[in-house]
């Protein structure tokens, strides 16, 4: 069984976007924006984990489709995956991959992979190991990049939907657009308590950003209104 228990507000937002996953998988178009506006302490991690979880579980519902969920440091990687694991104990459904897991070859049904967005994107070569040199001279001998590893996931006839924490951060440069026009996802799936108003007007086309109300979050007492002080 899972550990937590969504409160009713977070119930309300996986269902929306549980919802809404489904209406834009049906859309014929590409890149398909997702997103879920929530304050910070709301639990969005917590939300969006459980969003994906469930998808696992839709009734005539159960397409080949697998997952990156991009951070901006090794730290948040880490705590996305542990939380993830947390979560749902028992109950997980899906294959919790790192980095390391990228010489397997290919992403699998129903696989997340946490990834450091700056492994990819980083402007320093020396930062960007995953990346599959230009001149194959200069490629190992051994192991996959993340170009094979995105190559063969595609081959596979298999869908990639792209989950971006903290969507407002670093996902603008061109350097980043090229990364996900290779990825090319299905839906892109962003997180944040403050999307830019960029992440808000591209899904105006499709109906599709969730906001979770902040005086929701103040009612079930996860963030407080005002603090009171008295100096004495």
């Amino acid at each position: 069984m899972a550990k937590f228990s969504p409160l009713p507000f977070q119930k309300e937002a996986i269902d929306e976007l549980k919802e809404t996953f489904v209406r834009l998988w049906n859309n014929p178009d590409r890149q398909l924006p997702l997103v879920l506006k929530s304050p910070t302490g709301s639990g969005k991690t917590f939300t969006s984990a459980s969003f994906i979880n469930e998808l696992n579980g839709l009734p005539n519902w159960d397409e080949d489709k697998a997952f990156i969920w991009i951070t901006f440091s090794d730290d948040l990687t880490m705590q996305s995956k542990d939380k993830f694991q947390e979560y749902f104990r028992n109950a997980l459904k899906n294959n919790l991959l790192t980095v390391n897991d990228i010489n397997n070859g290919k992403l699998r049904k129903n696989d997340i992979l946490f990834l450091n967005w700056q492994k990819l994107v980083s402007r320093a070569a020396e930062n960007r190991i995953l990346r599959r040199p230009e001149n194959p001279d200069e490629r190992k001998e051994s192991g996959n990049y993340w170009e094979d590893f995105i190559d063969k996931t595609h081959e596979e006839g298999r869908e990639i939907i792209l989950i971006v924490d903290e969507v407002h951060k670093n996902r603008t440069t061109a350097l980043a657009q090229e990364i996900v026009d290779y990825i090319n996802p299905k839906i892109i799936y962003g997180i944040s308590a403050t999307p830019s108003n960029e992440d808000e007007l591209n899904t105006r086309r499709y109906n599709s950003f969730i906001e979770v109300p902040r005086q929701r979050v103040v009612d079930e007492g996860l963030i407080k209104k005002k603090i009171v002080v008295t100096p004495n």
